[in-house]
């Protein structure tokens, strides 16, 4: 066989673009569908496009579970709860009846039935069960006396039911000559058998007196209106009298036989007339007396002794008749009172006291020792001075109305010590001799550690001149200079200990050395100009200018077309780029290595030389996918792809333009 590959070729699945279109196998790949449990039939959601089955794939696309090799079209179907072979039902025909057992006794219902492979929860194989709400209910149940068919016999109470007797008077007893068969009692129906006349209803009568009790019997009274069954002489028809008792069993003890008494709270033989009660004798703390006018205090009564206490002691409506005490009338508050001004109280009243030794009851008067009009805090009954808040009684140049002088001394007695007599002093924090203006004190002599200006512009360090205004002084110091001293030119402000050192012999940075602390380079002779050298020429801090460079490996120096940087030439027997390899044989060395091919998702491309390579990936319409540059490098890794599967073109182009392109194959 022989292949023709030329434009008017017609295309046929080779994976060759065998009519020149630039397109591999277009129009003419088949369609194969993934057989991921090897059972020969394909999934309809993974294809792919081949000339011939991959590995996996199938032509058809029938499977309805790609997953499961027992489930295909013509596959048994069995009670699984798959869809076996692939009809679009699951189970048909294979199915078992099984019968609701909502009340968990083993037998179900017949009019709720399920088809299924095996019993469903709550369901079982029997249909027997005649009540299916209660498990005590079956055909193995027992028959008990409720009105329920319990065995599903139809049959209900079959020789379980009770005798009962007919209670026609109510009163819990029934006629033995009339009698009914149920579960339960039925209404008029009683167990017993013991009543004498079920006509009528009869009550205990425990004193033989004629009179019941409200207790029912099956024999006895016919009423029930005694109050006591215990006592004879207790009943509707006897007599009252005062004995605490309810001797007629009216529903009222002792009613219109009993006497008034008075409750005794205090217990001083006196009662209170609001608090009464009524009884055959006098209850504990009640007596027969209502005088009392205090039933809380016993020493309030009418044989009470009256005391000066705002209280009527002894009942005659008067209080502190006789026994008030006398008090004087201190209007100006300082305890001594005025003899022309008095009262009657038991207690002292506000406002008052006992004594009468006030010369003037209008105004309180001090004690003025030194004599200067200004008193003591002492209040006297007959002071010498009205006015007070002397703050010292024994210096009369001390008081109130006295001038405030700088002599750490409260002169006039307000509490401050030298207001406003004070000079003002400014703390020199950093001891420059000039102080503070934010930090001020007040005294009469100069404070350890202030001055008397307020100049320092920075109280918190030493500053220095600077007549250059760098930030860095001399060592002079100054009211508001710089904060740095250390300038070695304080002319220049280009010259201070901050400065950065510049590559022109001078000591900029004042450290005593010039240029220190600078990059030097070295430089290289570049005779032709294309910025590639050949010897160290000279170490420099700065560019010396032409005719240097700072690349070296010039191979021809006289030559500006040949160094590393230039292109190769092929078949000109010259090192254009100085690699060390000549014309042909460059390209004749370089080979390409594409793996694995063909690949899953992953991309190896490996070439013999590190050199700069541009890369490129295209598809089999020639559109480029994906692309890049490997500089200095001999390989290329793309992990992971998640292209189309198909046929795809791997170009490498080098730094000359020849190009080198590999057919790489993506099966996914």
């Amino acid at each position: 066989y022989t292949m023709t590959i030329n434009p008017g070729e017609a295309e046929v699945c080779n994976y060759l673009d065998d009519n020149c279109s630039g397109d591999v196998d277009e129009g003419v790949l088949l369609t194969f569908y993934n057989d991921a449990d090897g059972d020969g039939y394909g999934d309809a959601l993974i294809t792919t496009l081949d000339c011939a089955a991959p590995d996996g794939f199938v032509a058809n696309a029938t499977d309805c579970d790609d997953q499961e090799s027992n489930t295909y079209p013509s596959a048994p179907e069995v009670c699984n709860y798959v869809d076996d072979n692939c009809s679009g039902a699951e189970d048909e025909g294979v199915q078992t009846s099984f019968y609701r057992d909502a009340d968990g006794d083993g037998f179900g219902n017949i009019d709720i039935d399920t088809l299924d492979c095996s019993a469903p929860v709550g369901y079982v194989l029997d249909a027997t069960d005649c009540n299916d709400a209660n498990a005590m209910v079956s055909p193995a149940g027992i028959e008990v006396c409720n009105e329920v068919d319990d065995d599903c016999d139809v049959e209900v109470d079959e020789f379980v039911q009770t005798e009962f007797y007919a209670d026609n008077d109510g009163d819990g007893f029934g006629d033995i000559n009339n009698t009914a068969y149920a579960c339960s009692v039925p209404a008029g129906y009683v167990t017993d058998v013991q009543d004498c006349d079920d006509a009528l209803v009869t009550y205990e009568d425990m004193d033989g007196d004629g009179y019941g009790s409200v207790i029912i019997v099956p024999c006895g009274a016919n009423n029930d209106t005694d109050c006591d069954d215990q006592l004879a002489s207790t009943n509707p028809g006897s007599s009252e009298v005062c004995n605490q008792v309810d001797d007629n069993c009216d529903g009222s003890a002792d009613e219109g036989v009993q006497t008034t008494f008075y409750q005794d709270s205090d217990a001083d033989g006196f009662g209170d007339i609001t608090m009464q009660a009524i009884g055959c004798v006098a209850p504990s703390g009640f007596v027969a007396d209502a005088a009392d006018c205090n039933d809380l205090d016993a020493m309030v009564n009418p044989l009470g002794v009256e005391v000066c206490n705002e209280i009527d002691d002894n009942c005659d409506v008067e209080v502190d008749e006789f026994v008030q005490n006398e008090y004087f009338a201190d209007m100006d508050g300082d305890g001594f009172g005025d003899l022309n001004n008095n009262t009657y109280a038991c207690t002292q009243p506000d406002g008052y006291v006992v004594n009468t030794e006030d010369c003037d009851d209008s105004a309180v008067t001090y004690e003025d020792i030194d004599g200067d009009g200004y008193g003591s805090s002492n209040i006297l009954a007959c002071g010498s001075a009205y006015l007070t808040g002397d703050c010292d009684d024994n210096d009369h140049a001390l008081n109130p109305g006295a001038t405030e002088i700088c002599n750490d001394i409260d002169d006039n007695c307000n509490l401050e010590v030298d207001e406003f007599v004070l000079n003002a002093y400014y703390i020199d924090a950093d001891a420059d001799g000039y102080g503070d203006a934010q930090n001020v004190v007040f005294a009469c002599t100069v404070p350890q550690g202030f001055v008397d200006n307020a100049s320092d512009c920075d109280d918190t360090a030493v500053t220095f001149e600077d007549a250059d205004g760098d930030g860095y002084g001399t060592s002079t110091t100054a009211e508001c200079g710089a904060l740095l001293s250390g300038d070695c030119d304080d002319n220049a402000v280009t010259v201070n200990p901050g400065a950065a050192e510049i590559c022109n012999g001078a000591d900029e940075d004042c450290d005593g050395s010039a240029d220190n602390g600078l990059t030097f380079v070295a430089y290289y002779t570049d005779a032709d100009g294309d910025d590639y050298g050949t010897t160290v020429a000279t170490n420099a801090c700065a560019d010396p200018g032409a005719g240097f460079s700072i690349n070296s490996g010039d191979c021809d120096d006289a030559d500006a077309n040949i160094n590393p940087g230039a292109t190769e030439v092929a078949g000109n027997n010259v090192d254009e780029d100085c690699d060390g390899v000549v014309g042909i044989d460059e390209l004749a060395a370089f080979s390409v290595n594409v793996y694995p091919n063909p690949s899953s998702g992953d991309l190896n491309v490996v070439w013999s030389q590190q050199q700069d390579v541009m890369w490129q990936i295209l598809d089999m319409s020639g559109r480029v996918i994906e692309r890049g540059n490997a500089k200095g490098q001999s390989q290329l890794k793309l992990s992971g792809v998640n292209w189309e599967s198909g046929v795809y073109h791997v170009v490498l182009t080098l730094h000359n333009g020849t190009q080198k392109t590999m057919p790489w194959m993506l099966q996914r």
